[in-house]
């Protein structure tokens, strides 16, 4: 415990990360964005979160967990995120790691995902 500004707080230090992310070009599909990665430090149990932009630019997010390795996977399923849509386009697809006892927070991986034919 540390005083600080007349209260006690604990203090909890915490590891800086990277994290790197790619699409699984082998197992998406046209519909099917899957994406794989890690961390660095590899921390198991870390939850991240994948945000996902359409072409048109809304957001969706998921959240995935790493394993003991520190890697992480995510299915994202275009049909059920954004459903009645075209699936043409370029998806901005991001990790983060948020609120995370261990690991510091602020990380962020960024991929493009191209689906179809685009100009």
């Amino acid at each position: 415990m540390l005083p600080i500004g007349g209260a006690q707080v604990r203090v909890a230090s915490k590891r800086v990360v990277e994290i790197s992310l790619e699409e699984d070009k082998e197992t998406s599909t046209e519909t099917v964005i899957v994406l794989k990665g890690s961390i660095a430090p590899p921390l198991d149990g870390e939850r991240l979160r994948i945000e996902i932009v359409d072409p048109d630019d809304r957001a969706a997010f998921q959240a995935v967990t790493t394993v003991l390795d520190g890697t992480f996977k995510a299915v994202l399923d275009l049909p059920t995120i954004y459903p009645g849509r075209h699936y043409e386009g370029v998806y901005v697809c991001k990790a983060v790691i948020l609120s995370s006892p261990k690991a510091a927070d602020g990380a962020i991986a960024t991929v493009c995902c191209t689906k179809g034919r685009c100009p």
